[in-house]
């Protein structure tokens, strides 16, 4: 079996914040192209958001150097790690074929690559070891919970408009 470390973690989550702001800005652009103003700020937003979880992850990764943050080495670190890797390379923000003409699908993509962001989270605050990392962690989680707050809002909103399409 492959081995991944706390470094491999860490580098993960900030491919999955990169997925997770390409995906925003493509998807805000697609609202831009046919001036839907509401659904390009909040895409927009989004992305800024992930860029600053990618600036976390960069510096978490950076004090690794250190021997702070994650522990990692234990058989069942090594399978989390593992787990940790399938979730991102197949599920989350993956590169997956979204409609990008339909808010709804946009929308709907969104809030389900989030909430499995929030169980990839879950996992790597598993291998933290000091408070200010789980605490880091903790926030995190906490923005993505409202994300998809944010997201719900707005599809509720376009599914009660009768014009759901980019």
């Amino acid at each position: 079996m492959e081995q991944y470390t706390a470094l491999d973690a860490l580098k993960m989550a900030e491919r999955l914040e990169r997925n997770g702001a390409a995906f925003y800005r493509n998807a805000a652009m697609s609202a831009a192209r046919v001036n839907k103003t509401q659904p390009y700020i909040l895409l927009n937003k989004l992305a800024i958001m992930e860029d600053a979880h990618i600036r976390l992850f960069e510096n978490m990764r950076e004090g690794l150097s250190n021997g702070k943050h994650l522990d990692a080495g234990s058989d069942s670190q090594d399978e989390s790690l593992l787990y940790l890797k399938l979730l991102v390379d197949t599920r989350v923000f993956f590169k997956k074929k979204i409609n990008l003409n339909s808010i709804t699908e946009i929308f709907t993509a969104a809030i389900n690559a989030e909430r499995d962001s929030i169980v990839f989270y879950l996992g790597i605050r598993e291998l933290v070891s000091d408070a200010i990392s789980k605490s880091q962690i903790d926030s995190i989680i906490k923005e993505e919970m409202k994300h998809i707050q944010l997201l719900g809002k707005e599809l509720t909103a376009i599914k009660h408009d009768s014009d759901s399409s980019i």
